[in-house]
């Protein structure tokens, strides 16, 4: 099973937005229309510009040593975001279960975030203690300035584990697992009985999720009645018995990759499977249900993270945490969506004033090619101007069950284990992907995508440590950048008419990263929220205004992590062009942000301008 980066705590495993990489799930509203200009003066309130900080921390013994131990030892590490999956490596998953590797955080979801707790006050002795002079070597260097950044945003969070939210509709726990473990890969016969033994625990395992829920209800943080019907849509799909479960299926064509089972050993193993489903499986999403339901009432915010005691310092912390954001704080972000914003609206416009056929084009314009495969082939093909080169790959486009459709994201790909790395998985969700988006979705999934990127880090990577990070802003930020420069590829759209659609749809996702500061950090409600989209929008469905309302109450800071990601490269590749002058290479741009490999945008930034000098001296 490929491995998984989320900061949720978990108790049984880790969970899917860890591994999963999925493509955002946004209403497609087309905000081509151009703006009065009032309107569009009116449109933000632009705030003062800040100086952006960086924390720094000094380690206490050799980097070299502190991998080895996060990697090899047998007591947990302190790290708590560094939540071991069963296949980081693919030998991981028996080391688990033989008790070869000791995780008690997979105990109860309640002493994971106990545990959590305890290892932010136990980080300290675990900081190597040299000077950073001695990191001679590069990568080294770069690892540690990464590990610092990292633990010093973790530290940030302390007292603050109550304000993790496990369940949500879409990017939740409930979600996202039973799709991975549809992606357990056995490679040998234990693997199937490791298997069969998680399966077999995910139902203690959802009522930890229950307890860890009840919980933060007692606190003041629970649920609200909205968001718990919505889980409890998603969590109703699972309920299916084994005859006609996907689980049942994908279990089916997995034995037959291991060779050497009898007949009799696959009917063996597919009784205990139909078993563990019957018995396990659909008894955890009923009890899930049950315990939802029973938290009913007890949930009186139905609004953002503002409205908790400490609300606004914990979307500090997950704004810093999600994004990896160079910028100094929150209202600085702002300030920058809301100027790139306005640089789309501008764009939108300029090029609708030059050619108002554009407007017309826009329902039947269409991409040449409509097959997942050739689409990805021809990206691959057009990517090699710009982008630098990487192995070829084996790669499998599958589509989400039917049955899930309406509670997956749109597309994601599945990160690879280090020690597979041909064990590639783009999945497509066809109710909510259509022809009108697959291009740009495969490129943001495919390549020059998440699957790209990750198959060129692995190959330069020289140290795993960085394999257990996770950068959301950094890698959605990519899959973004990736997907936006489809728009402008040879696919089949006249000219301009990609240009268009680029902007439109950067601004339609810097319109949800607004509104997530909005509505988490300045306290917006769902009335502000529907003014505001009526006023400058004309979008007056209710059903809309509380879908796009929900979908950012539940997931804080999710579609900001992409756009700032995003923004984060743009301007970096702005300011070059602007340095660089007629010396600008996107290829060689492209290559420095890939060879840093995931990372705060806060140490990226300072990278970038010794690369600026470097190229501006050299030509």
């Amino acid at each position: 099973m490929p491995s998984l980066h989320w900061y949720y705590p978990c108790a049984l495993l880790p969970a899917a937005h860890f591994f999963q990489t999925p493509h955002r799930k946004q209403k497609k509203i087309r905000f081509w229309r151009p703006l009065q200009k009032p309107q569009a003066t009116a449109l933000w309130k632009i705030l003062p510009p800040s100086q952006t900080k960086q924390l720094f921390w000094r380690p206490k013994k050799p980097l070299t040593s502190l991998r080895k131990t996060c990697l090899s030892r047998k007591q947990p590490s302190p790290f708590s975001l560094f939540t071991i999956h069963w296949q980081t490596l693919k030998a991981t998953a028996s080391q688990i279960m033989t008790g070869h590797l000791e995780l008690p955080w997979l105990k109860t979801h309640k002493g994971t975030w106990k545990m959590q707790n305890r290892s932010k006050q136990t980080l300290m002795p675990w900081i190597p203690p040299f000077s950073v002079v001695v990191l001679g070597n590069f990568r080294q260097l770069l690892t540690y300035t990464i590990l610092s950044s990292y633990i010093n945003t973790l530290l940030s969070s302390d007292g603050l584990e109550l304000y993790d939210q496990p369940l949500s509709t879409t990017l939740g726990i409930q979600s996202q697992l039973p799709i991975l473990l549809s992606e357990y890969t056995f490679y040998k016969k234990q693997d199937i009985d490791d298997y069969l033994s998680l399966l077999s625990s995910i139902d203690t395992y959802y009522d930890s999720l229950i307890a860890f829920e009840t919980q933060r209800a007692q606190a003041g943080l629970g649920l609200c009645d909205t968001v718990i019907d919505n889980i409890i849509r998603s969590c109703n799909a699972y309920l299916i018995d084994a005859d006609h479960s996907f689980l049942a299926e994908t279990f089916a064509s997995r034995l037959n990759e291991i060779d050497g089972l009898s007949d009799q050993e696959k009917a063996d193993y597919k009784a205990k499977n139909k078993k563990a489903i019957d018995e396990h499986f659909v008894p955890a999403y009923e009890r899930l249900i049950t315990g939802l339901e029973g938290l009913k009432g007890k949930g009186t915010n139905d609004k953002g993270l503002y409205y908790y005691p400490e609300g606004r310092k914990y979307y500090e912390y997950l704004v810093n945490a999600s994004t990896g954001t160079s910028y100094s704080d929150v209202p600085a972000l702002k300030q920058a969506i809301n100027k790139q914003m306005t640089k789309e609206l501008t764009a939108v416009n300029q090029l609708l004033n030059d050619d108002p056929s554009l407007g017309d084009k826009l329902d039947t314009s269409t991409f040449t090619l409509t097959k997942p495969q050739d689409i990805l082939e021809d990206l691959k093909a057009q990517c090699q101007t710009d982008f630098p080169p990487v192995n070829d790959c084996n790669y499998t486009i599958k589509t989400v069950p039917k049955t899930l459709e309406g509670f997956l994201s749109p597309a994601f790909y599945l990160k690879v284990p280090i020690d597979r790395p041909e064990d590639n998985s783009i999945y497509i969700n066809n109710k909510s992907t259509d022809s009108d988006s697959l291009y740009t979705t495969m490129a943001h999934e495919g390549y020059p995508g998440h699957m790209y990127q990750t198959l060129y880090f692995n190959q330069k990577n020289t140290c795993n440590l960085r394999n257990v990070l996770d950068f959301q802003g950094y890698t959605e930020g990519w899959g973004t950048y990736a997907e936006y420069y489809a728009f402008n590829l040879n696919n089949g759209l006249e000219e301009n008419m990609g240009q268009l659609l680029q902007h439109n749809s950067a601004f339609t996702l810097a319109l949800y990263a607004l509104l997530d500061i909005n509505i988490h950090y300045e306290g917006w409600n769902i009335d502000q929220v529907g003014e505001y989209l009526n006023m400058y929008f004309q979008l007056e469905d209710p059903s809309v205004i509380s879908s796009i309302y929900y979908e950012v109450v539940e997931n804080p800071a999710n579609y900001l992590s992409y756009y700032t990601g995003y923004l984060e490269l743009l301007n970096m590749q702005e300011e070059a062009k602007q340095q660089l002058g007629n010396n600008f290479s996107l290829l060689e741009f492209n290559r420095f942000i890939l060879d840093i490999g995931p990372a705060p945008f806060s140490v990226i930034r300072n990278y970038f301008t010794q690369w600026l000098i470097q190229n501006s001296n050299s030509n």
